[in-house]
């Protein structure tokens, strides 16, 4: 009997009990030995799975209700016996990663925009095929990847507009074979398929990282506020983020030319171009590149940076709101690397070293001078 019921919770775990085993688990539930074991198997995986303990009062009312919406079955009954100690919220932990987000990244969708201004949310789960206004097949989707068919027989220039939320990192293989890897809070308006004699042009909003299919008859160019890019074929990072006061562009192998209406300038590979928002003056400097394409493996490199930037980037990186209240504090310089840790341990860590506190309310954060205690003689 006891074996029978793990095998109950767990399936209820993984939102996979049928009607009639929903109904047996509740009638299980009325014995209290039952329920003490279910509360132990439920209490381990939200341990396992978010190592901190439970919040006892939220979560019930919440989670009964959703998952009634999504699957029909009658969970508040099964609901009632985990509420002492429920954050269903950990344990379903996402609800089961479908359509819903992790304790850092809360952005389970992007959202694409066709030519017509129809927007769709594209759950980062889903595996699908892709179609035109037409009903013929464009590309395809699995998981954080759009890849997109080469028609040649297609005449007109057609374009989309992908976003993608903070938290998030999204890739794309255009219709050429080029790869674009979007950070988060990006944005990248792209045609769904190039067409023969013209020039290849995306536009992008953010940060993204270039790996460009040559092609000597079709130079490739990427538009941004302040500058574009022109080239044949290369490894490429682009950083343009609407907020940031410099845009910057940095080559990792190849060769392409920063151009706007007031220069042009040739760059080599490890070489970064900083431009100003104004895009009026530029300088280029010899760098090493992994810091700045470390992002694509989920990694931040932070090299004498001020807190007032490296905020923008917390932001992006784990999809939070930072109000700072210690404004001495954003032209502080920092130098850090950031691999896993979660928001919680970032800010301590720097907390460490310049003296402030800060406080973490679901997703927004409050940072405040911490104020020293002197004694009263």
């Amino acid at each position: 009997m006891e074996k029978h019921l793990e095998i109950l919770t767990d399936k209820f775990l993984h939102h996979q009990l049928t009607q009639v085993e929903a109904n047996h688990l509740e009638a299980l539930l009325e014995d209290p030995v039952n329920l003490k074991i279910f509360r132990e198997q439920v209490e381990m995986q939200f341990l396992v799975n978010h190592q901190k303990e439970f919040n006892p009062v939220q979560g019930f009312n919440i989670i009964g209700g959703a998952l009634e919406n999504r699957s029909g079955l009658p969970w508040r009954p099964i609901l009632k016996y985990a509420a002492i100690f429920v954050v269903l919220i950990g344990i379903l932990s996402l609800f089961w990663n479908n359509g819903h987000v992790n304790e850092q990244n809360a952005a389970t969708v992007v959202y694409i925009e066709n030519e017509t201004g129809d927007t769709e949310a594209l759950n980062l789960e889903d595996e699908m095929v892709l179609h035109n206004k037409e009903g013929e097949i464009i590309g395809v989707k699995t998981a954080n990847l759009i890849t997109y068919k080469n028609n040649p027989t297609v005449t007109e220039l057609v374009y989309n507009t992908i976003r993608v939320p903070n938290g998030t990192l999204f890739s794309i293989v255009l219709s050429d074979g080029t790869k674009v890897e979007l950070n988060a809070g990006s944005e990248l308006k792209y045609p769904v398929q190039f067409i023969k004699g013209k020039d290849r042009q995306v536009f992008i909003k953010g940060e993204g990282f270039f790996n460009v299919s040559k092609d000597s008859q079709h130079p490739f160019k990427v538009n941004t506020r302040d500058f574009d890019i022109v080239v044949l074929g290369t490894e490429f990072n682009v950083s343009a983020y609407e907020n940031q006061k410099i845009s910057s562009a940095v080559l990792v192998e190849g060769s392409v030319r920063i151009e706007n209406n007031n220069w042009k300038k040739e760059l080599r590979p490890g070489e970064l171009a900083s431009i100003a928002k104004s895009g009026s003056s530029f300088q280029v400097q010899k760098v090493k590149t992994r810091k700045y394409i470390a992002w694509r493996d989920g990694i931040t490199i932070f090299h004498n940076e001020n807190f007032g930037q490296i905020i923008k980037t917390l932001e992006r990186k784990y999809n939070v709101k930072i109000n700072n209240n210690y404004p001495e504090l954003e032209q502080e310089i920092f130098t850090a690397t950031i691999v896993d840790e979660d928001i919680e341990q970032v800010l301590t860590l720097f907390s460490k070293s310049r003296q402030f506190k800060f406080e973490i309310n679901e997703r927004k954060i409050t940072i405040d001078k911490k104020v020293t205690n002197q004694s009263v003689v």
